[in-house]
Protein backbone atom coordinates (compact mmCIF):
# COMPACT_ATOMS: atom_id res chain seq x y z
CA UNK A 1 0.00 0.00 0.00
CA UNK A 2 2.22 2.31 0.81
CA UNK A 3 4.57 2.32 -2.75
CA UNK A 4 1.31 2.66 -4.16
CA UNK A 5 0.31 5.46 -2.94
CA UNK A 6 3.93 7.01 -3.17
CA UNK A 7 3.78 5.91 -7.04
CA UNK A 8 0.37 7.98 -6.99
CA UNK A 9 1.90 11.40 -5.41
CA UNK A 10 5.17 10.55 -6.99
CA UNK A 11 5.48 14.47 -8.13
CA UNK A 12 4.78 15.77 -4.70
CA UNK A 13 7.37 13.56 -3.17
CA UNK A 14 10.92 15.72 -2.18
CA UNK A 15 14.31 13.85 -1.89
CA UNK A 16 13.28 12.76 1.69
CA UNK A 17 9.84 11.10 0.83
CA UNK A 18 11.89 9.37 -2.17
CA UNK A 19 14.42 8.22 0.21
CA UNK A 20 11.79 6.76 2.26
CA UNK A 21 9.80 5.58 -0.53
CA UNK A 22 12.88 3.45 -1.44
CA UNK A 23 12.86 2.14 2.37
CA UNK A 24 9.40 1.00 1.69
CA UNK A 25 9.74 -0.61 -1.73
CA UNK A 26 12.77 -2.40 -0.47
CA UNK A 27 10.68 -3.87 2.27
CA UNK A 28 8.30 -4.92 -0.23
CA UNK A 29 10.60 -6.48 -2.79
CA UNK A 30 11.99 -8.81 0.57
CA UNK A 31 8.79 -9.23 1.36
CA UNK A 32 7.80 -11.06 -2.09
CA UNK A 33 11.24 -13.05 -1.82
CA UNK A 34 10.01 -14.56 1.12
CA UNK A 35 6.27 -15.19 -0.39
CA UNK A 36 8.45 -17.00 -3.18
CA UNK A 37 10.88 -19.12 -1.37
CA UNK A 38 8.05 -20.56 0.73
CA UNK A 39 5.91 -21.25 -2.64
CA UNK A 40 8.94 -22.57 -4.18
CA UNK A 41 9.80 -25.17 -1.26
CA UNK A 42 5.89 -26.06 -0.46
CA UNK A 43 3.43 -25.83 -3.29
CA UNK A 44 5.54 -26.15 -6.19
CA UNK A 45 6.84 -28.55 -8.44
CA UNK A 46 10.90 -26.59 -7.54
CA UNK A 47 11.08 -28.17 -4.37
CA UNK A 48 12.99 -31.30 -6.09
CA UNK A 49 15.87 -28.97 -7.54
CA UNK A 50 15.91 -27.18 -4.31
CA UNK A 51 15.92 -29.80 -2.41
CA UNK A 52 20.23 -30.57 -2.05
CA UNK A 53 20.52 -27.01 -1.81
CA UNK A 54 18.18 -27.03 1.30
CA UNK A 55 19.53 -29.77 2.56
CA UNK A 56 23.38 -28.52 2.34
CA UNK A 57 22.65 -25.54 3.93
CA UNK A 58 20.34 -26.79 6.58
CA UNK A 59 17.78 -24.49 5.44
CA UNK A 60 14.05 -25.41 7.05
CA UNK A 61 12.49 -21.91 6.99
CA UNK A 62 13.24 -18.02 6.39
CA UNK A 63 15.34 -16.70 8.88
CA UNK A 64 18.63 -17.03 5.98
CA UNK A 65 17.04 -13.94 4.68
CA UNK A 66 16.20 -11.88 7.56
CA UNK A 67 19.75 -9.93 7.24
CA UNK A 68 18.19 -8.46 4.42
CA UNK A 69 15.16 -6.46 6.27
CA UNK A 70 17.53 -5.62 8.97
CA UNK A 71 20.27 -3.68 6.17
CA UNK A 72 17.03 -2.12 5.21
CA UNK A 73 16.81 -0.73 7.96
CA UNK A 74 20.22 0.05 8.53
CA UNK A 75 20.94 1.54 5.29
CA UNK A 76 18.13 3.45 3.77
CA UNK A 77 16.10 4.02 6.74
CA UNK A 78 19.11 5.41 8.60
CA UNK A 79 20.02 7.73 6.11
CA UNK A 80 16.46 8.80 5.71
CA UNK A 81 17.05 9.39 9.53
CA UNK A 82 19.84 11.40 9.04
CA UNK A 83 18.93 13.60 6.24
CA UNK A 84 16.21 14.63 8.12
CA UNK A 85 18.44 16.02 11.05
CA UNK A 86 19.43 19.42 9.44
CA UNK A 87 22.98 19.90 11.23
CA UNK A 88 25.63 18.33 9.38
CA UNK A 89 27.70 17.41 12.46
CA UNK A 90 24.85 15.10 13.83
CA UNK A 91 23.78 14.06 10.44
CA UNK A 92 27.51 12.29 9.72
CA UNK A 93 26.98 11.11 13.65
CA UNK A 94 24.20 9.27 12.66
CA UNK A 95 25.07 7.47 9.67
CA UNK A 96 28.06 6.24 11.26
CA UNK A 97 25.95 4.47 14.07
CA UNK A 98 23.85 3.04 11.60
CA UNK A 99 27.02 2.15 9.64
CA UNK A 100 28.76 0.66 12.59
CA UNK A 101 25.47 -1.15 13.69
CA UNK A 102 25.04 -2.57 9.93
CA UNK A 103 28.76 -4.06 9.97
CA UNK A 104 28.28 -5.69 13.19
CA UNK A 105 24.93 -6.85 12.45
CA UNK A 106 26.54 -8.57 9.30
CA UNK A 107 29.64 -10.00 11.04
CA UNK A 108 26.98 -11.67 13.65
CA UNK A 109 24.91 -13.07 11.16
CA UNK A 110 27.65 -14.69 9.20
CA UNK A 111 29.79 -15.84 12.43
CA UNK A 112 27.86 -15.97 15.35
CA UNK A 113 24.27 -16.11 15.11
CA UNK A 114 24.09 -17.62 11.77
CA UNK A 115 21.55 -17.27 9.29
CA UNK A 116 19.58 -20.26 10.18
CA UNK A 117 18.55 -18.71 13.93
CA UNK A 118 16.23 -16.23 14.45
CA UNK A 119 19.09 -14.21 16.85
CA UNK A 120 19.10 -11.33 19.32
CA UNK A 121 21.43 -8.60 17.99
CA UNK A 122 19.68 -7.92 14.91
CA UNK A 123 16.20 -7.73 16.21
CA UNK A 124 16.87 -5.65 18.81
CA UNK A 125 19.53 -3.47 17.60
CA UNK A 126 17.61 -2.61 14.32
CA UNK A 127 13.98 -2.24 16.38
CA UNK A 128 15.69 -0.17 18.83
CA UNK A 129 17.03 2.22 16.29
CA UNK A 130 13.90 2.41 14.93
CA UNK A 131 12.42 3.38 18.05
CA UNK A 132 14.94 6.19 19.30
CA UNK A 133 15.02 7.72 16.17
CA UNK A 134 11.22 7.69 15.27
CA UNK A 135 10.93 9.58 18.31
CA UNK A 136 13.59 12.27 17.36
CA UNK A 137 11.93 12.71 14.33
CA UNK A 138 8.47 13.57 16.32
CA UNK A 139 10.59 15.91 18.41
CA UNK A 140 12.28 17.38 15.55
CA UNK A 141 8.52 18.04 13.67
CA UNK A 142 6.99 19.27 17.36
CA UNK A 143 9.84 21.34 18.19
CA UNK A 144 9.46 23.28 14.62
CA UNK A 145 7.38 26.13 13.93
CA UNK A 146 5.10 25.91 11.18
CA UNK A 147 1.91 26.43 9.48
CA UNK A 148 0.99 23.00 8.24
CA UNK A 149 -0.79 21.02 10.87
CA UNK A 150 0.60 17.90 12.44
CA UNK A 151 -2.32 15.61 10.70
CA UNK A 152 -0.70 16.86 6.85
CA UNK A 153 2.64 15.97 8.13
CA UNK A 154 4.39 13.27 6.24
CA UNK A 155 6.90 12.89 8.30
CA UNK A 156 4.78 13.05 11.46
CA UNK A 157 2.73 9.91 9.81
CA UNK A 158 6.05 8.29 8.96
CA UNK A 159 7.71 8.46 12.11
CA UNK A 160 4.69 7.21 13.88
CA UNK A 161 4.28 4.36 11.83
CA UNK A 162 7.85 2.95 12.29
CA UNK A 163 7.11 3.63 16.27
CA UNK A 164 4.17 1.82 16.45
CA UNK A 165 5.33 -1.29 14.88
CA UNK A 166 8.61 -1.38 16.29
CA UNK A 167 7.94 -0.88 20.00
CA UNK A 168 5.60 -3.66 19.69
CA UNK A 169 7.65 -5.51 17.28
CA UNK A 170 9.92 -5.27 19.26
CA UNK A 171 8.70 -7.25 22.04
CA UNK A 172 7.14 -9.62 19.78
CA UNK A 173 9.96 -10.55 18.51
CA UNK A 174 12.05 -11.35 21.62
CA UNK A 175 8.89 -13.51 22.47
CA UNK A 176 9.38 -15.52 19.19
CA UNK A 177 12.94 -15.91 19.75
CA UNK A 178 11.99 -17.35 22.98
CA UNK A 179 9.35 -19.26 22.02
CA UNK A 180 10.88 -20.33 18.32
CA UNK A 181 11.01 -24.02 18.02
CA UNK A 182 9.20 -24.85 21.01
CA UNK A 183 5.53 -24.03 20.63
CA UNK A 184 4.90 -23.33 17.17
CA UNK A 185 1.21 -22.15 17.59
CA UNK A 186 2.17 -19.79 20.10
CA UNK A 187 5.05 -18.43 18.11
CA UNK A 188 1.94 -18.41 15.13
CA UNK A 189 -0.19 -16.22 16.99
CA UNK A 190 2.67 -13.93 18.05
CA UNK A 191 3.46 -13.65 14.56
CA UNK A 192 0.00 -12.86 13.83
CA UNK A 193 -0.05 -10.33 16.49
CA UNK A 194 3.24 -8.65 14.98
CA UNK A 195 1.34 -8.68 11.59
CA UNK A 196 -1.38 -7.13 12.93
CA UNK A 197 0.87 -3.83 13.97
CA UNK A 198 2.58 -4.19 10.72
CA UNK A 199 -0.31 -3.65 8.50
CA UNK A 200 -1.41 -0.33 11.28
CA UNK A 201 2.15 0.94 10.82
CA UNK A 202 1.46 0.14 6.66
CA UNK A 203 -2.04 2.32 7.09
CA UNK A 204 -0.03 5.12 9.22
CA UNK A 205 2.76 5.29 6.56
CA UNK A 206 -0.10 5.37 3.23
CA UNK A 207 -1.56 8.54 4.86
CA UNK A 208 2.12 10.06 5.28
CA UNK A 209 2.18 9.65 1.68
CA UNK A 210 -1.22 10.77 0.68
CA UNK A 211 -0.28 13.97 2.56
CA UNK A 212 2.88 14.79 0.59
CA UNK A 213 1.48 17.31 -1.50
CA UNK A 214 1.81 19.75 1.23
CA UNK A 215 5.21 18.94 2.31
CA UNK A 216 6.71 21.49 -0.06
CA UNK A 217 4.84 24.01 2.62
CA UNK A 218 7.41 22.03 4.76
CA UNK A 219 10.26 22.90 2.78
CA UNK A 220 9.60 26.48 2.15
CA UNK A 221 9.68 27.40 6.04
CA UNK A 222 12.85 24.89 6.20
CA UNK A 223 11.21 21.66 7.62
CA UNK A 224 12.82 19.15 5.31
Amino acid sequence: MPVFMAIVNWENLNRLLKLFFWYCMVALLIAAMHILFIWATSSSGYYEYLRPLLKKWQIGDTNFMSILAYLNTYLILGRYFSEEIQEKKYQRQVLLLFSLIAVIGVIDYLFFTGFRNYGYFNPIASSSLAIVFSLISLRIIFQKDTLVPIAKNSYFWFALGILVYNSIGLFLRLAGNAIYGDDFILYYKVSMAKDLFFDIAQILIVIGFYRSRFVKYLDNQGNA
